[in-house]
């Protein structure tokens, strides 16, 4: 399927994952700016908490950010209006204690979809039954390459909750890029 022209969702596989009990989910961007505009757009189109888990993760993201003295800021309301509807952003850009705020939201398992860079991958063991590639190619610094294998399986190893899935589903949404 070809890109998907102006006025299009690209985020349109939300809806197949939500329908489909696929979330949580790790959605990897391999841009900062990615990341953002794609939980941009996916807070305009889609509620993935009912009321009463809107209101848990919004007491959640109050108490963390009590506890860590994280003081508001344009960029902290910002997320709050995404976590209220179970989506967040985490990339490399982001302020150390804002990125420590969104890992333990998902840790809670009430954010239900989360934008992410490959540098979440790292080390962090996440609740996600899903993970999503908007694309198999990156910027390496030099040129746009095909992700190395080990890269990949890093990734990819998030899908699938321990304990709770079978197994995790590892999906490319090559059709969703921008």
């Amino acid at each position: 399927r070809p890109a998907p022209r102006r006025g299009e969702d690209r985020n349109a596989i939300v809806a197949l994952l939500e329908r489909e009990l696929l979330l949580p989910t790790l959605f990897f961007c391999f841009s900062r700016r990615e990341c953002e505009q794609r939980a941009r757009e996916t807070l305009q189109r889609y509620a993935l908490l009912q009321p009463d888990e809107s209101q848990r993760i919004e007491a959640l993201f109050d108490s963390i950010c009590t506890a860590f003295e994280i003081a508001p800021d344009p960029d902290l309301e910002e997320q709050r209006a995404l976590v209220r509807k179970g989506i967040a952003y985490h990339h490399a850009g982001m302020l150390p204690l804002h990125k420590e705020l969104v890992e333990r939201l998902f840790t809670s398992g009430l954010l239900r979809l989360l934008f992410a860079t490959e540098t979440f991958a790292l080390g962090i063991n996440m609740p996600a039954r899903t993970v999503v590639f908007s694309s198999l190619r990156k910027f390496d610094g030099v040129n746009f390459d095909y992700l190395r294998t080990r890269d990949y399986m890093q990734m990819a190893g998030r899908a699938g909750r321990q304990g709770i899935d079978p197994a995790g589903l590892v999906v490319a949404d090559l059709a969703g890029r921008g």
